[in-house]
């Protein structure tokens, strides 16, 4: 009952001002955090906050918290998770006490993944597909897996023959309608192909293993042996810039386009 919980509303929405202090504003129904730390808690210990993706706090939401950072109420802890905290104001990192945790690897993602009763068949596809994120192993299904196979397997023939056209899997990447072309979901497909380059590096510098048992292990065995861990890095990099863009409302057909060039040129 003491447990506070701060996010986005909706994927890809800001957490709003008025999530934190109170403010007229008719979406937000919780409420807020400040006025619920306020409050005395209900059971002996602290209050705890848990302000997640708190990159997608607004300005004026990160500065309404400095007060609240500075001088927590009662007896209070305030937790800021997020993937990317440079996008947070300086003045609420230094505020901050930096905790940081690393990728999971395959066999910590294999336990997580049995705990939630995934077949363990397609663990394996599932932990490489991930990158050593518990998130994106536990947000899949049969469905999700078929989808990020095909766009991997398309991804590696546009590397392997540079006549290919770049529009298939531009199309593919910004999506055709309705949710599939959302913000979100154009996102996800362009850090999923991030996380593949990642993936290869590390099975470049031997980091991890290709089993040869599967279609990702094939492609990841191939891949691997082509470009070097430093370009594949460079590529992942090219990727995430890609994303950030698309966050900002770029043109998502030209952003995709450009990074597509910027790799395979």
């Amino acid at each position: 009952p003491d447990l506070a919980v701060v996010e986005p509303m909706e994927d890809g929405r800001p957490i709003y001002l008025a999530q934190i202090v109170p403010r007229k504003k008719p979406e937000v129904t919780q409420r807020p955090l400040v006025a619920t730390l306020a409050m005395r808690p209900l059971r002996p210990g602290p209050h705890v906050a848990i302000i997640r993706d708190a990159e997608l706090l607004r300005v004026e939401a990160q500065n309404a918290m400095l007060k609240l950072l500075e001088e927590p109420p009662g007896d209070c802890v305030l937790v800021l998770v997020t993937a990317n905290p440079t996008a947070l104001l300086p003045t609420v990192r230094s505020r901050c006490q930096f905790v940081r945790f690393g990728l999971l690897d395959d066999d910590e993602l294999g336990r997580v993944m049995a705990a939630q009763g995934i077949d363990s068949h397609r663990s394996a596809e599932i932990a490489l597909l991930a990158g050593g994120r518990a998130d994106l192993a536990l947000a899949t299904d049969e469905r999700a897996i078929d989808e990020r196979l095909k766009l991997v397997s398309s991804w590696e023939e546009l590397l392997a023959n540079p006549l290919l056209p770049l529009e298939p899997l531009v199309r593919q990447l910004a999506g055709k309608s309705g949710k599939d072309s959302s913000t979100p979901e154009r996102k996800r497909r362009m850090k999923l192909l991030s996380e593949w380059q990642l993936a290869k590096a590390r099975a470049a510098l031997g980091q991890s293993r290709p089993q040869g048992n599967g279609e990702l292990d094939r492609l990841l065995a191939n891949a691997a042996a082509v470009r070097s861990p430093r370009r594949l890095v460079h590529d992942s990099l090219t990727m995430n810039s890609c994303t950030l863009a698309l966050g900002r409302n770029a043109n998502a057909k030209l952003a995709i386009r450009d990074a597509l060039l910027h790799i395979r040129g």
